[in-house]
């Protein structure tokens, strides 16, 4: 027989072994030591279950927004799935708070904003009868993913109602609780967010500062510290659109560098993506079209490899629009069109919560080190994709890796190779953007006839 207080100290040490690894960005330690510890909350004793599974909730939680991050939104929705199962065998508010939280998350990475407010409302409903003080974190993170979701759709009277959600929900909480590092990071996020939405200087500039704190603060998890780096990008973009200080990029890069850096920490395939999107939004800004197309190759492979799929659709319909404008492109180059004029037509007034990242240098090639060490993991140059088997194309100049998908996708574009940029299909001519444009174009007009 068990030792009831043993085993539940045991299984507090391992939620909070694996919270301190997932909190500051170890993913791959954090997934390594669940995996050698979950079978600790099998076979539970009657009496001790409900509580034990409050931790094993939280546990899968984490797991599941990890590998969501990572592009392996399947697995993710099957442990949403399990922690719902558990909610429902012990009929339990709070776990299924953190289930409703879970499928929200899901639906939200996923496109879907609809079902992802669906139900983050039905989390933050279960969550106000949870009288538990210490389980008020699910409820606060509900709270701030509704008023992202609502102010992606441009519902931001619903992000204001949901901010005083927040405000009523604080009335009968013990200071030393809102007080707590882990608690107070979610309102200042929520109010943050509200504060970004609005059309005054003030509040943007407020919003700013606070994403700031938030981001400074290493305490704080490393995903809410990546949100409010995001949500840092998108205000300075906004400014630049609005004054046209071309030195805000100077503000941006560094920003971007980190974000960049973080993905490569975490592994996150999400953040990868968007990263190439902003990118190709940022190279347009220099006029550097193909090399714009070339990240939104990138962010495009990335996301129909692993299942973002509204992302990609969205990224294809950016491509499309930019083969169109081809165009009007050189024209607000030859006059060296403001930065206001570039941004309207690359779309970069638009919310980057989805699409934001990276600015590097003039020149897209992938750098010696990226080759290095893609080849040595074994994946593919676009998408990152592990490579097994026979799905694979080597350069025979540089050695450099693709899948066969992305080695299509590149003959298709412009047939080279990114790493050394000699021909992959010597059958077939190399394309230039232009000449691509202009196809494009003439398929336009035979549409239109």
């Amino acid at each position: 027989m068990k030792n009831p207080d043993k085993l539940l100290r045991k299984l507090s040490r391992i939620n909070s072994r694996i919270g301190s690894l997932y909190r500051f960005g170890y993913y791959d330690k954090a997934l390594e030591f669940f995996e050698e510890n979950e079978n600790q909350f099998e076979d539970l004793p009657i009496d001790l279950r409900k509580e034990a599974e409050h931790l094993h909730c939280r546990l899968l939680d984490l797991i599941s927004i990890i590998f969501s991050y990572r592009g392996d939104l399947t697995r993710s929705f099957e442990i949403t799935k399990k922690i719902l199962k558990i909610a429902e065998e012990i009929d339990d508010n709070f776990c299924l708070s953190i289930a409703m939280y879970g499928y929200g998350t899901h639906y939200w990475l996923s496109g879907d904003l609809k079902q992802a407010l669906k139900y983050f409302d039905r989390a933050i409903e279960i969550g106000q009868d949870i009288e538990d003080p210490h389980k008020y974190l699910w409820l606060l993170a509900s709270l701030m993913m509704a008023v992202r979701v609502a102010v992606k759709k441009g519902d931001l009277e619903i992000a204001r109602e949901y901010y005083k959600q927040l405000e009523r929900s604080q009335e009968d909480k013990d200071s030393s609780l809102l007080k707590m590092l882990i608690i107070k990071v979610y309102p200042n996020m929520i109010k943050a967010l509200v504060l970004k939405s609005s059309n005054r200087f003030r509040d943007r500039a407020l919003a700013e500062e606070m994403f700031k704190a938030i981001f400074e603060d290493e305490n704080n998890t490393l995903n809410n510290r990546l949100l409010s780096l995001v949500e840092i990008c998108e205000l300075l973009l906004k400014e630049l659109r609005i004054t046209n200080e071309i030195n805000i990029l100077d503000e941006i890069k560094p920003l971007i560098t980190k974000l960049l850096d973080f993905a490569g920490i975490t592994k996150s395939y999400y953040y990868f993506i968007v990263a190439n999107v902003l990118q190709a939004k940022l190279a347009l800004l220099n006029f550097e079209i193909n090399n714009a197309r070339r990240f939104l190759t990138k962010a495009q492979r990335m996301a129909e490899r692993h299942g973002y799929t509204n992302l990609a659709i969205e990224i294809a319909d950016l491509h499309e629009k930019l083969l169109q404008q081809s165009e009007t492109w050189d024209y607000l180059k030859e006059i060296d069109a403001p930065i206001s004029k570039r941004m309207e037509l690359a779309h970069l007034s638009e919310n980057l919560n989805d699409l934001i990242r990276v600015q590097m240098s003039t020149k897209v090639n992938v750098s010696e080190k990226e080759v290095t060490v893609y080849k040595e993991r074994k994946k593919c140059l676009v998408c990152l994709g592990d490579i097994e088997g026979f799905d694979v194309y080597i350069c025979s100049n540089c050695d450099s890796i693709y899948c066969k998908n992305c080695a299509k996708a590149l003959i298709e574009m412009e047939n080279v190779c990114w790493a050394c940029e000699v021909p992959i299909d010597y059958s077939k001519p190399v394309k230039k953007f232009k000449e691509e444009a202009e196809n494009i174009g003439i398929q336009e007009k035979a549409r239109k006839k």
